[in-house]
């Protein structure tokens, strides 16, 4: 007989939130994407009582957004457009469009293994 404890979802977890990490908290909202910063107080505790306190947790995704944006402007490669950024709460929202797509960890083995990084002047294939 399986446990129910596993089934049950995570007390961290609010409506829309699909994931949550020692960093942060991942929403989908219709056709938006949400990343936020854990809140202090929300912050993940080890079997020993340490507490796991993220480095940068806010000017991570401030970071994030901002490469984002400059990639948008100067390049052609195709981002997600960031509607805005603020903090709110002692945590930071970073909120963007979603884009629909497979996840690496979705595709087998052999479509992964053959692919590297480009390096500088290389084309993908």
């Amino acid at each position: 007989m399986s446990n129910p404890k596993l089934r049950e979802p995570h007390p961290a977890r609010e409506d829309g939130c699909f994931a949550v990490t020692p960093e942060r908290k991942y929403y989908i909202r219709g056709n938006t994407f949400i990343k936020r910063s854990l809140r202090p107080k929300k912050f993940i505790t080890n079997w020993k009582g340490k507490t796991y306190v993220p480095r940068l947790r806010k000017e991570l995704l401030m970071n994030e957004a901002a490469a984002l944006r400059f990639i948008r402007q100067h390049t052609d490669i195709p981002v997600p457009d960031i509607y805005c950024g603020f903090e709110d709460d002692d945590a930071y929202y970073l909120i963007s469009q979603n884009i629909d797509g497979v996840n690496m960890s979705y595709l087998k083995d052999e479509t992964v293994e053959g692919r590297r990084p480009c390096g500088a002047g290389e084309t993908p294939g």
